[in-house]
């Protein structure tokens, strides 16, 4: 009889899976860090588990600028890249939001300027 079949993690195979991980369009930050996090559950790193995320992070996130400026960070840490990338992704938000808005603001500064001509040429003849 042959002995039970053990299965064992394959760290390997875990650790192969995190380091293709990258960041999906669309993703947040929050979501790409977490799944990172989910992924190196499992890479048994041990001490060097925080550091393998935190070059995932600088590696996988999806915007290049911010990636190069991870990497010129000296003492990056997960901590670091995180906030980075979070405040990176919310500025983009407020941008993409005030570009959107500004041909609203543009049509209420003509109108504000028409109004204000009117009432001009309206007190002159008073």
């Amino acid at each position: 009889m042959d002995p039970p079949l053990v299965v064992r993690d394959n760290a390997i195979f875990e650790r192969a899976k995190l380091n293709i991980h990258s960041q999906d369009e669309g993703e947040s930050v929050e979501s790409f860090i977490t799944s990172l996090y989910c992924l190196a559950e499992y890479c048994q790193y041990d001490i060097l588990k925080e550091e393998m995320i935190q070059d995932r992070i600088v590696i996988g996130i999806s915007n290049i600028s911010v990636s190069l400026k991870l990497q010129m960070g000296c003492a990056l840490t997960v901590k670091k890249a995180f906030d980075m990338t979070r405040k990176n992704q919310a500025v983009k938000k407020e941008q993409s939001f005030l570009r959107s808005n500004l041909a609203i603001v543009a049509i209420l500064m003509s109108c504000k300027d028409r109004v204000q001509k009117s009432l001009t040429s309206a007190l002159k003849g008073i």
